[in-house]
C-alpha cells in the first residue's frame, strides 16, 4: 500500500508505524461519517450517517453500573456493562464493514478506535508489542488515555480496588471480534480509577486470555 502523502499520522489515535496507512484512511472515512450528523428538533432526531442516535451523558452508564450492583452484587455489573458494551462494539462494526465494503481484519480494525475516540469514549494508544491476525496468537495491547469511565469516578473522588473501565473493554472487545471472526476477550490490567497511571488493557483470543493476565505478564505489559 502507498504512504498516505496527506497526513503523516492519524489525530484520534495512537499507533504503531506499520499500521499508520491503514489508520489515516480510516480516520478520513470516519471523519467524513460523523460530518454528516443531523439534529431534527422537529422530529426529536439526531442522525449520523442516516443512523439514530440518543445523546446521553457520560453519567449514565458508570450510574447504571452504580443501580445494578445495589440490586445484585458489583461483579455481575461489570459484567453486564462488560457484555451490553461487546455487543454494541459487534453492532458498530458491522455497520461500518458494509458502508465501507471492508473485508481485510486490519482495515477493520482501524477504525473501531477512531469512532471510540469521535463518539467520547476514549483516546486509544496501541502498542507495537500488538499481533493482531484472524488467529488465536491475536495479542491487542493498547491504553484508553482519558477513558468517560475514569472521569466519571474522578469527578466524586472516588479510589476504587479493582478496574472501572469495562464499557471500555467490551466494546473493542466486540469491534474486533467482528472484524477478525475470532471470539476475543478483553481485559484491564490496570486503572486510573485504582490510582494506577493508566488504563492498559490486553486483548486475546479467549482461549489463551488467561495466560496473558498472569502476574508475570501483566507486569511484563505494565512495563512498556
Amino acid at each position: 500500500m502507498q504512504t498516505s502523502t496527506y497526513k503523516k499520522e492519524p489525530e484520534s489515535v495512537t499507533v504503531p508505524k506499520n499500521m499508520l496507512d491503514e489508520f489515516i484512511k480510516a480516520e478520513d472515512f470516519v471523519t467524513k461519517y460523523f460530518e454528516t450528523s443531523q439534529h431534527l428538533p422537529k422530529e426529536g432526531k439526531y442522525l449520523i450517517g442516516n443512523q439514530r442516535y440518543v445523546a446521553l451523558p457520560a453519567e449514565f452508564l458508570t450510574t447504571m453500573r452504580e443501580r445494578i450492583a445495589l440490586s445484585g452484587s458489583g461483579e455481575l455489573a461489570d459484567l453486564i456493562i462488560y457484555e451490553v458494551a461487546k455487543y454494541f462494539g459487534q453492532l458498530d462494526a458491522r455497520d461500518y464493514q458494509q458502508r465501507m465494503n471492508v473485508q481485510d481484519p486490519v482495515g477493520m480494525l482501524s477504525a473501531g478506535p477512531i469512532q471510540f475516540s469521535f463518539r467520547g469514549f476514549a483516546h486509544v494508544n496501541i502498542f507495537p508489542i500488538s499481533n493482531p491476525t484472524p488467529d488465536e496468537d491475536y495479542l491487542l495491547v493498547y491504553d484508553h488515555l482519558n477513558s468517560f469511565e475514569v472521569e466519571a469516578a474522578e469527578k466524586k473522588n472516588e479510589i476504587t480496588h479493582s478496574p472501572r473501565c469495562f464499557f471500555n473493554a467490551g466494546y473493542s472487545a466486540g469491534w474486533c471480534e467482528e472484524s477478525f471472526g475470532i471470539p476475543l476477550q478483553a481485559r484491564e490490567i490496570s486503572c486510573r480509577a485504582m490510582g494506577d497511571p493508566c488504563c492498559r488493557f490486553v486483548m486475546a483470543h479467549k482461549n489463551h486470555i488467561l495466560k496473558h493476565i498472569t502476574t508475570e505478564q501483566m507486569k511484563k505489559y505494565k512495563a512498556l
